[in-house]
């Protein structure tokens, strides 16, 4: 039992880690894209997440600044290990796979508590910068993200390497 518990416990890291990469990179990337696009700087929205390191009363710059910049991605990256861990921790308590549905399920699920559960101070901070069909799209792609993550993800249906070896 002790060494299925071990391996539970580290395919859920090694997934977690995977999710959390992916989920980083389609966000970062579609916070970006729309933030060039409705600001005309690409830093613009991801600056502003750091209001929650900050507050709101510090207005965050527009264009790169290694620190706003930094905590920004560090931010948003800290959030999508948190949302990865929670997916994969659902999939695996209830050993299901995943597909599209959970993903889109995941990505509603987080946009709830981004903006109706958690205090204003904790809210992404990107509404500061981008119009509400800007954030849909970005968790669009956190739904995409999240849907990819369940194809690829270890189960357990298949054999860990060190024990392929030694058999």
């Amino acid at each position: 039992m002790g060494y299925t518990l071990r391996m539970t416990w580290k395919r859920f890291l090694l997934n977690t880690l995977k999710t959390s990469a992916l989920l980083t990179a389609a966000t970062v990337g579609s916070i970006m894209v729309a933030s060039q696009r409705e600001t005309g700087s690409p830093w613009s929205a991801i600056n502003s997440v750091t209001h929650v390191i900050d507050g709101d009363e510090i207005s965050q710059p527009d264009d790169f600044s290694p620190r706003a910049t930094t905590l920004g991605i560090v931010a948003n990256t800290s959030a999508m290990v948190f949302w990865a861990a929670a997916f994969e921790g659902a999939l695996t308590l209830t050993k299901s796979r995943g597909n599209t549905a959970t993903g889109i399920a995941a990505s509603v699920f987080a946009y709830i508590i981004d903006y109706h559960v958690v205090p204003k101070r904790l809210t992404p901070g990107i509404e500061k910068k981008l119009s509400g069909r800007a954030i849909f799209s970005v968790y669009a792609a956190l739904a995409a993200a999240f849907a990819a993550a369940a194809e690829w993800r270890d189960n357990g249906d298949t054999p860990d390497p060190e024990i392929a070896i030694h058999a």
